[in-house]
């Protein structure tokens, strides 16, 4: 019996394989949505531009995502970039398709009504960030997050499988590069965290957390 995962995988390598670099950009805000993509491999990051120019991560897809859903089942006007923050591989499917095999597919209906849900708590962290004033319990909140969606667990450390630089981070919690310079500094100094091949390592992912 195929699973869910591999239903998803079937269904979209029928359509057309595309790849992209670093920083190329597959939606632009008020472009018509009329396919559904399908991250095989990379991360794409979704963010929007203020009002002041500055750029706000809303969330990041990794591999197994398909996007933008939320926006066709809501039939809402993008006002949203999705951007590759890697190389990414992808499957585009016109969205009529999409919606009929969801139709047809209680499982995938299912599955798709949880990363629903767990990209709404994702949302509900920004909002917790945004709502700290103490930039040391903004980062502590996204590293555990971070930490806990794509993390992978190395001898009681916690190994964040996303490159981000502190721009990136930034853009996130709002706040600017500068101060989460100095509170990743102060965290590995604390030796709550630590770096490996470019990666964030969280040394103790449960004092992270109590920082919060």
């Amino acid at each position: 019996m195929v699973d869910t995962k591999g239903k998803l995988e079937s269904f979209f390598s029928s359509f057309t394989s595309l790849k992209y670099g670093r920083d190329a950009s597959l939606i632009k805000p008020q472009d018509i949505i009329s396919h559904i993509f399908y991250l095989e491999s990379g991360y794409i990051r979704q963010y929007l531009i203020s009002g002041e120019g500055e750029e706000i991560t809303i969330h990041i897809f990794r591999p197994g995502s398909f996007f933008p859903m939320m926006l066709v089942l809501s039939n809402t006007t993008n006002k949203y970039y999705f951007e590759a923050m890697t190389s990414v591989s992808i499957y585009k499917a016109p969205i009529e398709k999409v919606i009929e095999f969801i139709k047809n597919n209680p499982d995938v209906n299912l599955e798709l009504s949880k990363r629903l849900s767990q990209g709404i708590a994702g949302l509900l962290v920004r909002i917790e960030n945004l709502i700290f004033d103490d930039v040391e319990q903004k980062l502590a909140s996204l590293l555990f997050y971070l930490g806990e969606h794509f993390g992978e667990e190395k001898a009681g450390k916690r190994v964040i499988k996303l490159r981000l630089t502190h721009k990136d981070i930034a853009t996130w919690i709002g706040t600017s590069r500068e101060s989460v310079s100095r509170q990743m500094k102060q965290f590995e100094k604390n030796k709550l965290l630590s770096y490996k091949n470019g990666e964030i390592v969280l040394i103790n992912p449960g004092k992270i957390k109590l920082v919060v």
